[in-house]
């Protein structure tokens, strides 16, 4: 399930439906296109502090995952530490998948 969920992410990469990175995940959730939010296991508390409040603002769920940010990476091409998921169905699928990792939304 893991890598399947890794390769999901890499496929919403490659179709260009996915922020990448603090800022531009901000962004996302400022315009309101992001859908779902996921924090590496291994981000700072800092940042995950800081993006936590805004997920709440625009009703984006948001997700703190089993994986780092070198497995994100290796995944989507960059090294990032938080993204979001701004296409529906890409999130709806990402959202199936929960479960089976064994988590809960944090809101």
């Amino acid at each position: 399930m893991d890598k399947k969920f890794l390769s999901i992410l890499g496929l919403a990469r490659r179709a260009g439906k996915l922020s990448l990175g603090f800022d531009a995940v901000c962004v996302s959730l400022t315009k309101r296109k992001a859908r779902l939010v996921l924090i590496a296991s291994d981000t700072s508390e800092k940042t995950a502090g800081r993006i936590t409040p805004k997920c709440g603002l625009s009703d984006a769920q948001y997700y703190n995952i089993p994986f780092t940010m070198d497995e994100i990476g290796i995944a989507v091409g960059k090294r990032i530490g938080v993204l979001s998921i701004d296409d529906k169905g890409f999130a709806q699928r990402i959202s199936e998948m929960i479960p089976y990792l064994g988590l809960e939304e944090c809101k």
